[in-house]
C-alpha cells in the first residue's frame, strides 16, 4: 500500500463504493440470498453471527457464501467516472463496508489501485470509513462516489462528493456541505418495476378457483363475490411468491439473455425491497383469504409454502418439480372449493393427476 507522502504526490484518487454504487445491490444481502439457496438451514446462524457486530456478520456470511464476481451488473455511469479519473491519470480505489473478502473479486474486476473495507472487526461504514481515507489521502484529498445517507461524513471530508441516485432533500444537503457537489442518475420509479416483477400477467392461472362453483352449477352472486375475493387473495400470493422467486435465482437471471432485464436482476429494485415487498405480499394474500373463509386462509398458506418450497428447493430436481407445479394448481381449485360446495371424494383428486399429466 502506498504511504501517504506518496498519495500526496500524484493527483487525488477517486474512491468508490459498491453496494448501491458500483453495483446495483448490496454484497451482504446477496451472500444471505445465496446461502438461503446452497443451505436454508445456516440462516439459522445469522443472529448468532450479528451478536458479535455487523462486520462479523459480513465477514461470515462472505465466508459461507462467496459470490461470482461476474453475477454482478456494474452502474455504467460510474464506470464512465471511473474511467474518466484514469485517463487523468488518477488511481481508483474502492471503499465500502462490505467485507474485504466479497469485495476483492470486484476489485480486480475494475483493477482498483487499493480496497479499503470491513476485515471482520471494524465495520467501514460512516465516520469509520471517513476516517480511514482520510489517514490513506488526508483531509481533502479524494474525490468520493457514494449513495445514501451514511456517506456523508466521507463526502465531508472529500475534495469532490458525486451522490448516485440521491433524494431531493439529501441531495441538498450534500450540497450544503460541498459546493462542487456532482449528481448522477439513480434507479427508475420503483412502483412500474415493482408491478412488472409481480407478473400480473400470470394471474389468469389463477381463475381455476372458480372451477369449483362452474362445476356444482353455482348461480348465487355471493359466492361468486367471495370467490373473486379468493381470487384476489390468491394473486396475492402469487405475487410475494414470484418475487421470493426471482430472487432464489438472481445469479443465473444475470446471466441469462433476456431475463437479466427482470426488475430484480437489472436492478431496478432493491433486494431488500424486493424481499420485503414478497413478505408484505404473502401475509397480505393470507389475510383477505382468511377474511373470505378460515378454510381458504389455510389453503392459501399452504400454497404459498408450496411455491415458496418450489422456488428454493424443488424446481431444479426432475419429477418432483413436475409434482410440485401439479400441486400448485390443484390447490388453486381447491382454494375455490373453499366458498363452494365441497369437492366430492372422487373429484378432490381429480384436479393433482391431470396436472401432472398436463405438465408431464
Amino acid at each position: 500500500m502506498p504511504s501517504l507522502h506518496e498519495s500526496e504526490s500524484k493527483s487525488p484518487p477517486l474512491a468508490v463504493d459498491i453496494d448501491g454504487t458500483l453495483i446495483k445491490g448490496d454484497l451482504l444481502f446477496e451472500g444471505i440470498l445465496r446461502m438461503a439457496a446452497v443451505s436454508p438451514l445456516r440462516l439459522l446462524s445469522l443472529p448468532f453471527w450479528l451478536l458479535k457486530g455487523r462486520a462479523a456478520l459480513k465477514r461470515r456470511v462472505a465466508l459461507e457464501a462467496p459470490l461470482p464476481d461476474s453475477s454482478y451488473q456494474l452502474n455504467r455511469d460510474v464506470l464512465e467516472e471511473i474511467e474518466s479519473a484514469r485517463s487523468e491519470g488518477r488511481d481508483v480505489w474502492l471503499a465500502t463496508a462490505a467485507d474485504s473478502h466479497a469485495a476483492k473479486p470486484l476489485a480486480a474486476r475494475i483493477g482498483a489501485a487499493g480496497l479499503l473495507a470491513s476485515d471482520g472487526t471494524l465495520n467501514l461504514s460512516g465516520e469509520a470509513k471517513a476516517e480511514a481515507l482520510v489517514r490513506r489521502f488526508g483531509a481533502k484529498g479524494y474525490d468520493y462516489i457514494g449513495d445514501g445517507r451514511r456517506d456523508m461524513p466521507v463526502w465531508r471530508q472529500a475534495r469532490e462528493a458525486v451522490g448516485i441516485g440521491l433524494p431531493p432533500r439529501l441531495a441538498r444537503r450534500l450540497r450544503e456541505i460541498n459546493g462542487s457537489a456532482r449528481f448522477l442518475p439513480g434507479p427508475g420509479a420503483v412502483a412500474p418495476a415493482l408491478v412488472r416483477a409481480m407478473r400480473p400477467h400470470q394471474w389468469v392461472k389463477n381463475l381455476l378457483v372458480f372451477a369449483p362453483l362452474l362445476a356444482h352449477h353455482e348461480s348465487s352472486p355471493l359466492v361468486y363475490l367471495s370467490a373473486l375475493g379468493l381470487f384476489a387473495a390468491l394473486s396475492i400470493c402469487a405475487s410475494g411468491a414470484y418475487l421470493i422467486n426471482d430472487l432464489s435465482d438472481l445469479e443465473c437471471d444475470r446471466r441469462h439473455p433476456t431475463k437479466r432485464r427482470r426488475p430484480l436482476a437489472s436492478g431496478e429494485i432493491s433486494l431488500p425491497a424486493a424481499a420485503a415487498a414478497g413478505f408484505l405480499l404473502g401475509i397480505a394474500g393470507i389475510a383477505l383469504g382468511v377474511g373470505v373463509s378460515t378454510e381458504a386462509g389455510y389453503l392459501l398458506l399452504l400454497y404459498l409454502g408450496g411455491s415458496l418450497t418450489y422456488s428454493l428447493l424443488l424446481k431444479r430436481k426432475l419429477f418432483l418439480d413436475v409434482t410440485a407445479l401439479a400441486g400448485l394448481y390443484a390447490l388453486r381449485v381447491l382454494i375455490g372449493s373453499a366458498v363452494s360446495a365441497p369437492l366430492s371424494h372422487c373429484f378432490s383428486p381429480s384436479p393433482f393427476f391431470f396436472f401432472c399429466r398436463l405438465q408431464s
